[in-house]
């Protein structure tokens, strides 16, 4: 029994009533003082053991999906000690973002978050099963949980509840469509030719020397060689036809962070960014994907580098699918920190909200440096100085999903 002063002045005055009782055998009085006593006896176990051996368990049909796209959730409940359970009550914390289209939804207290609600009686040793179905509506990564259990005895006099910790996520892609469905230019947006077909020279793979001609640059004479012929000699290289492409996402949709981000236009982004990944995919690059925004668990910006590999496709679109803005990182120090990682002939494609000169330098010293540059600008403003550069402009008009 609780210790607390009320309850033990109710516990000596209950136990007076049934002695008084017992002597001057008023039995209804007797019966009433016992009845008392039990309730409170029932829901002294139910405050201490109720919430014993009780489990919460969430099962989703997948864990990744795309929008639109609806999914299972289970819900398991299993009550492991020997007595039952009359009324029990869930409260299941999720995103606000995530639709539930079967069960009871309640209002939560934190932003962006809604309860999943269900009460039910379960029998000793028992396992109860409750079925959902939720609708992803926008790209993201979603927490299911934490849950609060409540439980209360047969007379409800008395409830106890507690929290449960533990998370499950559904991870959402963003919408993808085909490129000319965005506005991009019928072609190849990635440059002359078609992914494995296009052919470069692998500076690291060395064949021999030949002559000088007016056509090749001076970085390439190999002056050993033209000390021992007597005339200008040039390396020649290998060729190869793995060919990588590099693509920058710049979250930050004004120039300095500070001035917040444009939601729509960010996702627009993160849209075509996933859109140009897969065809580039579909193509045969080895693709790689930078990001300058944080990225749940993985620190301040998104990295993978060009590689193709089965696995590789997932983890372009589970980054794109994670990542947020605006980002502190620029994108010129994202592509300054990762040009070690892009060999020579790689393709780097830009997707940004905004293009001023600082960007356009950069981009001009990349491709003289042997990179073939595309921009994706996401916006109709004008871009100054932009006539070295492949710029494709992507309006504000968007597809309807």
């Amino acid at each position: 029994m609780p210790n607390d002063p009320t309850r033990e002045f109710i516990f000596l005055l209950l136990l007076a009533l049934g002695l008084l009782a017992l002597l001057t055998h008023q039995g209804l009085l007797l019966a009433l003082v016992l009845f008392v006593f039990l309730a409170e006896g029932v829901a002294w176990i139910w405050r201490k053991y109720g919430l014993v051996g009780l489990t919460y368990e969430r099962r989703l049909g997948v864990e990744r999906v795309f929008p639109g796209e609806e999914v299972d959730l289970q819900v398991a409940i299993t009550n492991r000690k020997p007595f039952p359970l009359p009324w029990l009550t869930y409260a299941d914390e999720i995103h606000s973002d995530l639709l539930v289209t079967r069960g009871r939804i309640g209002p939560h207290y934190k932003p962006q978050r809604q309860l999943l609600l269900g009460s039910l009686s379960i029998r000793w040793y028992e396992r109860v099963t409750r079925h959902y179905r939720i609708r992803a509506q926008k790209r993201g990564f979603f927490p299911l949980g934490p849950v609060s259990l409540q439980v209360e005895d047969f007379f409800g006099l008395q409830q106890v509840s507690k929290e449960l910790p533990g998370t499950d996520h559904l991870l959402v892609y963003p919408r993808t469509f085909p490129l000319e469905e965005l506005g991009v230019p019928p072609g190849a947006p990635f440059g002359e030719g078609q992914g494995g077909e296009r052919i470069f020279e692998d500076p690291a793979l060395m064949m021999g020397t030949r002559e000088y001609t007016h056509l090749d640059p001076f970085n390439r004479i190999d002056w050993k060689a033209t000390a021992r012929a007597q005339a200008l000699q040039v390396r020649v290289f290998e060729p190869s036809i793995t060919t990588a492409l590099a693509l920058f996402l710049n979250v930050n949709t004004f120039r300095h962070p500070w001035e917040g981000v444009d939601e729509d236009l960010l996702e627009k982004g993160i849209s075509l960014a996933a859109s140009l990944v897969l065809a580039a995919y579909d193509l045969g690059y080895l693709v790689g994907l930078y990001a300058n925004g944080p990225v749940p668990g993985r620190g301040s910006s998104l990295r993978l580098p060009p590689r193709r590999s089965p696995e590789q496709i997932g983890l372009l679109l589970e980054g794109l699918a994670m990542v947020t803005g605006p980002g502190f990182l620029s994108v010129e120090q994202l592509v300054e920190e990762s040009r070690s990682e892009l060999g020579w002939g790689t393709t780097l494609v830009l997707v940004t909200p905004f293009l001023d000169e600082e960007l356009r330098c950069l981009l001009q010293d990349l491709r003289e440096a042997g990179h073939q540059v595309r921009v994706f600008l996401l916006s109709e403003a004008s871009a100054e100085n932009t006539a070295d550069l492949d710029v494709f402009r992507i309006g504000r008009d968007w597809p309807q999903s």
